[in-house]
């Protein structure tokens, strides 16, 4: 079981019956995991989808879409928005986080900071990206921390969430 997948479990978030946006997902784990444990929608967007991306979920609902997730042409009414490891590969990551603020979504993030290979420079610890977060959420909560393979760093998991 992936290491995300176990973190969110042991926070307390269930997908079953929820619905799913994974934005920039990789090989698509967390939608894998999230179609399997009951999830009542899952979309899964990538500017980097390829075949074997579409074949992992050929016999699944799981939605697919091959775009540039900076777009911001998701779709609405998503229970939880994720976004693994992939802010600071983004032009524009301050327009990003302030478009899934806007959705009344709990938002889901793992971010790699300065010194984890392409990690936010100007990002040095979890207390500089707590801060960052913060402007755009009113709940901001460190869950858990995956362990990168072959590099031995940890990156956080973050939970945000709006009140309103």
């Amino acid at each position: 079981m992936p290491q995300i997948w176990q973190i969110l479990m042991g926070y307390g978030i269930s997908l079953k019956g929820k619905s799913l946006l994974d934005l920039g997902g990789g090989h698509g784990d967390l939608c894998l995991m999230a179609h399997n444990s009951g999830a009542k929608k899952v979309r899964y967007i990538d500017n980097a989808i390829d075949d074997s991306v579409y074949a992992r979920f050929h016999k699944t609902t799981v939605e697919l879409f091959k775009q540039d997730i900076e777009k911001n042409e998701w779709g609405n009414g998503f229970d939880y928005i994720s976004c693994l490891s992939v802010l600071p590969y983004l032009q524009s990551p301050d327009r990003f986080l302030n478009d899934v603020s806007k959705t009344g979504s709990v938002f889901i993030l793992e971010c790699q900071y300065a010194g984890d290979g392409p990690g936010l420079r100007e990002i040095q610890n979890d207390y500089h990206m707590e801060s960052w977060l913060r402007v755009y959420w009113d709940g901001v909560e460190s869950i858990g921390k995956t362990l990168v393979a072959g590099r031995q760093r940890y990156r956080t998991i973050w939970v945000c969430k709006n009140d309103s």
